[in-house]
């Protein structure tokens, strides 16, 4: 293979694998306690080496967001298998971000004491409230395209759309507290679609 096509494979291997330090660190210590120097150890660089992928402890943080929020986007265009009911569909996903938040647990962890104490910065502030907007916006297309007008009853989709995250984010919060020792993924799948569809009655 060209050294040329080779060489940006290279820095995106170690911009992730810095992402991955960053992340464990900023979970043992907090970001506030963090230095660059910290970062770079946990990566196993040198701190003046480490700013040839990234300028600043901010913009790591920043590369972290991103990382999440795409990830978050792309569980909702991963193909869903033909003849699927609505519930089925929303089961599917449900478990797919489930698997993201999984993958990237310590950083949902950071995020969330975070967002409870201030981000880092007003420009990541703003950020995270774009991608929130944004994957909002993507979740209620993705209610559109997935559900009959009979399966969304006399809800609209952007209604159904904050009614889900906020099932998902009640779950995701509850286990970060460690209200809820639930280990298994598919229990919590099935008891946010049960709250989802059903309410405090479960479908019962």
């Amino acid at each position: 293979m060209p050294r040329t096509a080779r060489k940006p494979q290279l820095v995106t291997r170690t911009r992730e694998a810095i992402l991955d330090a960053a992340t464990a660190v900023f979970a043992q210590q907090g970001y506030h306690a963090v230095t660059m120097k910290d970062i770079a150890s946990a990566a196993g660089y040198t701190a003046p080496s480490l700013y040839n992928y990234f300028a600043s402890k901010e913009e790591i943080f920043a590369a972290l967001l991103e990382r999440i929020h795409q990830a978050n986007l792309d569980s909702l265009d991963e193909p869903v298998p033909s003849g699927l009911t609505f519930a089925q569909r929303l089961e599917l996903l449900v478990r797919r971000q489930l698997d993201v938040r999984t993958r990237h647990a310590d950083a949902f962890a950071l995020f969330m004491r975070l967002q409870s104490g201030g981000m880092p910065s007003e420009e990541l502030a703003r950020w995270t409230q774009q991608a929130f907007t944004g994957f909002l916006d993507r979740l209620t297309r993705w209610m559109s395209e997935s559900a009959s007008a009979a399966e969304l009853r006399e809800h609209d989709p952007e209604t159904l759309a904050y009614h889900l995250w906020g099932t998902m984010a009640a779950d995701h919060a509850r286990a970060l507290l460690g209200r809820d020792t639930q280990a298994d993924v598919q229990a919590h799948t099935q008891r946010i679609v049960a709250l989802f569809l059903h309410g405090a009655r479960g479908g019962e």
